[in-house]
């Protein structure tokens, strides 16, 4: 039995902030790794620069009474490289070429360097696709989201929900995009049927897809493209037509295919006949409602113990809440009382005689 007292609002509050941190870290962090990736050539050759130069100076630079020290080789070498060479011009020595072969790489690199850096930054602010892109490829183990409509922008804020990173790609932009770009989120504006507009979302380390545009067939495109380019990764995709999705699921070897049609067709209703319908589903041909239940103030029900309740009505009860505490798993030996709710799955017969019971003899 697992007891959860109800967290307060300063709770809450501070764990909302906690995750807005976290995530602020973690843009931060992946910002470091885009500069590491785009400048990692422009670092190599600085880094040769510097040793090479350094060496030199310290066995080569001609001075009558000893060589330079290594301290002093590096503090010169760096100067060089900025054009401000300290020591006098080794007229008679091969060293000459290394002083002129110093500014000019060193100034070169460092304009080109403060240059991409310069652009790299307006891509950012700017929010330009090249950046998203450069931000997705920093992602790991991580689950790309086809399709920013209204199923797949509540994917995402369950995605993020749960800690879980993702990666949009939508064909144009929604007005989703914005909002779910501020919380740092990549939204790749592109067609997801091209397969290198998946390896821009950096599929290759992706944990999972989940394609929900509007498009069955587009959907079904997609699914394979990803299938090619990686025969191990999980694909969740919606279609509209239950019989398709079936039939796919069962071809294309594809672990979930959801018809929103016949996921929300028992929604529906279940909700025309029954009251406070959270979902419906079909298992085994038989609907199953999950249902939010109330016990009355002058219920039947009041004293029962949950084990009487669920053998008598053949219930499955989920949560048991009461004034202070919830229980994901109650014990038989809970008793009702007024106010109590029930978070119940069963079927609409014992629903109803549930319905009935709550009410006063």
């Amino acid at each position: 039995m697992s007891i959860i007292h109800q967290p307060s609002k300063l709770y809450l509050s501070i764990q909302k902030l906690v995750r807005k941190i976290k995530r602020y870290v973690m843009i931060e962090l992946r910002l470091l790794r885009i500069l590491r990736h785009e400048f990692r050539f422009s670092l190599w050759i600085l880094t040769i620069e510097i040793l090479l130069g350094t060496t030199l100076i310290h066995y080569y630079y001609p001075r009558p009474d000893s060589l330079i020290n290594w301290p002093e080789a590096f503090y010169y070498t760096i100067h060089g490289i900025l054009g401000q060479a300290l020591l006098p011009y080794p007229k008679d020595s091969y060293l000459g070429y290394l002083f002129i072969v110093l500014p000019v790489l060193g100034v070169g690199l460092i304009t080109h360097t403060i240059a991409s850096l310069g652009s790299l930054l307006f891509q950012k602010r700017s929010q330009r696709k090249e950046w998203f892109i450069l931000l997705a490829s920093t992602y790991t183990n991580h689950v790309i989201v086809c399709g920013l409509g209204h199923v797949g922008y509540r994917t995402v804020q369950n995605l993020l929900h749960n800690d879980t990173e993702c990666v949009i790609i939508d064909i144009k932009e929604t007005s989703f995009a914005e909002e779910i770009r501020n919380l740092g989120v990549p939204v790749i504006i592109a067609d997801a049927r091209r397969q290198e507009v998946l390896g821009q979302a950096n599929i290759n380390q992706a944990k999972a897809i989940i394609i929900a545009t509007n498009d069955d067939l587009a959907n079904l495109e997609i699914a394979i493209d990803a299938r090619t380019i990686r025969p191990d990764i999980r694909v969740v995709m919606r279609m509209f037509d239950e019989n398709l999705a079936r039939k796919i699921s069962k071809s294309f070897n594809i672990q979930c295919v959801f018809s929103t049609s016949a996921i929300a067709a028992p929604v529906f209703a279940a909700a025309v006949t029954e009251r406070n319908v959270i979902n419906s589903f079909v298992f085994n041909n038989v609907q199953l409602n999950t249902v939010e239940f109330t016990v009355a103030d002058n219920s039947q029900l009041i004293g029962w113990p949950l084990d009487q309740l669920r053998s008598q009505l053949e219930l499955t009860i989920a949560l048991y809440q009461s004034a202070t505490e919830m229980d994901w798993n109650p014990s038989p030996s809970f008793t009702l009382e007024s106010g109590v709710k029930l978070l119940v799955i069963t079927t609409a017969d014992s629903l109803r005689e549930l319905e009935r019971l709550n009410k006063p003899a």
